[in-house]
């Protein structure tokens, strides 16, 4: 039996690494989803690995800590509360079009084929509608805090051995993106056509062009912004949260990973992504001042060279000589167009996304304390939206689409800010609920003095790296495979703590 119980939790391991280098696709091409969990292939990895948990909990029957059991069960409990509340006060049934849904549709043409006139066509649609909504607020619950009791579990006998496997996963995801990104500087900074024909296959082959409003994900981004194999520059910028802190815990042992890590700088500011910078600003101040009473501090000043050094090359390269009409974008121009323009109302996306905001402020006034339930935002968010709503084209497109297909179609106006979406679908009681266990293990850093451990540093920052990026839209599970590994040490220590308490107190009786 342990031999089996070997090959399980290697099989686990195997899948947390394939889940870590598939979190960059949020959006893969139906033709390679192998479960019906949607385009993000991390979602498909991460459900192996917890049904190979699953499958060691029956044979093996390990148990849980009662404090994760009792989090989970309220998580949950409050989102199916809130859904439930907001299925019965639904007011937008009418507007469900059965006919946009392959699958309700089959199930509508049955009941009419074979004269099944006792189920009402009304009564079919609200019932699938449940169905859908109840499901995504179960896939939101495995692959977020269910990702966390996953490495909770792998890895509950060693934080050491978590800290280096979850390292060397997130080493491999960086050379990963590192390569995919070749073809793209080739295109972007020497104007090589080689880089748009790999990209062409590559890119067509992972996702479908334009499939979503008929010009997203696009093949090749617009404004020469790098992406890598990511869905879009953004989601670059969120894996930087985790990213550069692991690259920091790898500097000082093998500072021929500095290499590495000035290349990767390069790539996160050749994205041109305001998430991007933003992380790469936050993540380099709270290492200067998470560092600056510790033994590691004289090595921040050097991280902060290389990082200085990534910004540096990736602007030296715009003034590759190349094509003579190509666009040199010097330092002040990439501040104004990628740094500055972070807090200017009409730049680039700002528009969109504060008409999206406002939209679903307006939303949690009228519904602050529970919600209007998971999934269910769409319609309410529509009907809320500001005065100059239908000046924007994306919001103008995004409307046309809920309005011709209904509920049913899975289009919505998105996720631009998490706490406000969360805040929008479960209320004030929702928000609560999913920031305290981050609340918790951050506090328990500190109260248990675990900031003089660097690699407990570079965690805590990873961390609230990733909650910072959740402002500009959803978190990814990065955030939840961290707060899990920082769960492990935290316990670890605190046994540790009461062991040499009762240590004290048995040398003292004697």
């Amino acid at each position: 039996m342990l031999k089996y119980k070997f090959y399980v939790i290697r099989f686990q391991y195997i899948m947390l690494l394939l889940t870590i280098l598939a979190l960059p696709i949020f959006g893969l091409t139906k033709r390679l989803q192998f479960l019906p969990l949607g385009g993000k292939l991390s979602y498909h990895f991460a459900m192996l690995g917890i049904i190979a948990l699953g499958i060691e909990w029956l044979f093996f029957r390990f148990k849980f800590d009662y404090r994760i059991k009792s989090f989970l069960l309220i998580f949950i409990s409050w989102q199916l509360l809130s859904l439930a509340f907001g299925l019965y006060h639904y007011p937008y049934y009418q507007e469900i079009n059965w006919q946009e849904s392959e699958k309700l549709s089959r199930l509508v043409e049955f009941s009419i084929t074979h004269n099944l006139d006792y189920l009402d066509l009304n009564n079919i649609e609200a019932v699938w509608l449940g169905i859908r909504v109840v499901k995504d607020a179960l896939i939101n619950f495995i692959f977020t805090f269910g990702v966390s009791v996953w490495i909770i579990h792998l890895f509950h006998d060693s934080f050491s051995i978590g800290f280096i496997t979850i390292r060397k996963c997130i080493l491999i995801l960086t050379i990963a993106l590192g390569i995919y990104a070749i073809p793209e500087i080739l295109l972007f900074k020497f104007k090589m056509d080689i880089g748009y024909d790999i990209l062409s296959v590559t890119n067509a082959f992972l996702y479908d062009i334009g499939g979503y409003l008929d010009w997203y994900p696009p093949l090749i981004w617009l404004n020469e912004q790098v992406r890598s194999y990511c869905t879009e520059p953004a989601i670059f910028g969120g894996l930087a949260a985790t990213i550069i802190p692991m690259l920091w815990s790898y500097c000082r042992e093998e500072f021929k990973i500095s290499a590495l890590y000035v290349y990767f700088i390069m790539l996160l500011f050749m994205t041109k992504s305001r998430t991007s910078n933003a992380i790469a600003i936050f993540s380099s101040f709270w290492l200067v001042l998470g560092c600056f009473n510790n033994k590691i501090r004289k090595w921040s000043i050097v991280l902060i060279v290389l990082t200085v050094l990534g910004f540096a090359l990736n602007i030296g390269l715009n003034f590759v000589p190349v094509a003579s009409n190509s666009h040199q974008e010097g330092t002040d121009s990439y501040f104004d167009n990628n740094i500055k323009s972070i807090v200017e109302k009409d730049s680039r996306s700002n528009g969109s996304r504060l008409i999206n905001i406002i939209g679903h402020i307006n939303v949690i006034q009228d519904h602050w304390l529970v919600g209007v339930g998971r999934g269910l935002e769409a319609c309410y968010v529509r009907d809320n939206l500001p005065d100059n709503a239908y000046s924007n084209d994306e919001i103008v497109s995004i409307t046309k689409e809920i309005d011709e297909k209904g509920p049913l179609t899975g289009t919505s106006y998105g996720n631009v800010n998490n706490f406000i979406y969360i805040f929008t679908n479960e209320g004030c009681i929702g928000l609560v609920i999913y920031l305290l266990p981050f609340i918790y293990a951050l506090w328990m850093v500190f109260k248990l003095r675990l900031w003089r451990d660097n690699r407990y540093i570079f965690i805590s920052i990873a961390i609230l790296g990733n909650l910072l990026s959740e402002m500009a839209g959803e978190g990814g599970m990065l955030l939840y495979i961290m707060l899990g590994l920082l769960y492990v040490g935290i316990q670890e220590n605190k046994h540790s703590v009461i062991q040499e308490s009762s240590e004290i107190v048995e040398n003292c009786k004697r």
